[in-house]
């Protein structure tokens, strides 16, 4: 560890991605930069997100596990080529486990279309996750919950209202 005060952060992280690269042939160097990696780890254990389940699993197959989920998108956020900006979170008993930010693959015309497709990859991450957990021979409780903060979405997604302007989205949705 006293080799931190020497480390910046890119250092760090150049050192992960050199250690991934070569997993086949690793030499002396890579050896030490893993061990860089783990002494940067050990000594920033208090930074970044803290994990604490909602509860305990006790090991049975009786226990039902939570999952849900939180999207969010930013409408037209690269200047140049006017895309927008989505970021979900997928959550196992609170725990994340699945985070994304991404940039759409398509133009918008709508904040609400924006909404809608972060939020259906939230869902088919919520789904994934629902599969892994099941494949093991474990519950998941349903519904699963999806939240967003655009309330024309959530009216489109629940079958509330489809008005003129959201009908070609409201095919995705469904």
């Amino acid at each position: 560890m006293r080799y931190l005060a020497t480390w910046s952060r890119p250092d760090i992280l150049n050192a992960v991605r050199e250690v991934s690269r070569y997993l086949q042939a690793p030499t002396h160097e890579h050896y030490k930069a893993m061990i860089r990696i783990m002494d940067y780890c050990v000594s920033t254990a208090d930074r970044g997100r803290k994990v604490s389940p909602a509860q305990r699993w006790d090991g049975t197959k009786e226990e039902v596990f939570v999952v849900s989920g939180t999207s969010d998108a930013a409408y037209n956020q690269c200047p140049d080529s006017r895309k927008s900006v989505s970021g979900n979170t997928t959550e196992l008993q609170g725990v994340p486990v699945i985070t994304r930010s991404f940039m759409q693959d398509t133009r918008k015309l709508s904040v609400t279309e924006a909404e809608l497709d972060s939020l259906v990859s939230n869902v088919q991450d919520m789904l994934f996750t629902r599969q892994v957990v099941e494949s093991m021979g474990l519950q998941v409780e349903l519904p699963m919950v999806a939240r967003s903060d655009c309330l024309a979405v959530i009216h489109m997604v629940n079958n509330w209202s489809v008005g003129g302007r959201t009908r070609h989205v409201a095919n995705k949705a469904m």
